[in-house]
């Protein structure tokens, strides 16, 4: 899992050309953080969107219950949490 706890204090977007300038100066900065881990976030958010919709078209075509899609769903959430 991504320690998101060193992203606390980051700037929000947008960001500007001064944040980028910051960021360079300051190599322990949130935002610098933030900017190279960026692509492991998305991979992450992809994997999460690509296990949600399996759930949902099991769900659509019957292929699972409310019992099965509620206990799937606790299993990625609690894989995101040990992480």
């Amino acid at each position: 899992m991504i320690d998101t706890d060193k992203y606390e204090g980051h700037t929000p977007a947008p960001w500007t050309i001064l944040t980028i300038d910051t960021m360079r100066q300051y190599p322990d900065s949130p935002c610098l953080k933030l900017a190279q881990d960026a692509p492991l976030l998305l991979e992450e958010v992809k994997r999460l969107r690509h296990e949600l919709l399996l759930i949902l078209s099991d769900f659509q075509t019957r292929k699972t219950d409310m019992y099965e899609m509620r206990n799937r769903i606790e299993t990625i959430l609690k894989g995101v949490d040990e992480e």
